[in-house]
């Protein structure tokens, strides 16, 4: 049997949600275009965390997240 899940357990899901989110929104708006994506968040994350995203950053994230590279084939 597990453990109920605390409140830290709930946070840290918050916050894995939101940053798979905030990616996921980066490559729509970016048209998969994960240099431009990378870029965008890191003008987000400088503003709230004080250092930005690297393209091979946004790579890893996505890679923790389960999010494919997009196509842009535009098919």
């Amino acid at each position: 049997m597990s453990a109920p899940p605390t409140q830290l357990d709930e946070i840290r899901a918050a916050g894995f949600a939101l940053e798979r989110e905030e990616i996921l929104d980066a490559l729509r708006r970016a048209r998969g275009n994960v240099s431009l994506a990378a870029r965008w968040l890191s003008i987000q994350r400088r503003d709230r965390i004080g250092h930005g995203v690297s393209r091979q950053q946004l790579y890893r994230l996505m890679e923790r997240h389960g999010i494919t590279r997009p196509d842009r084939s535009g098919s």
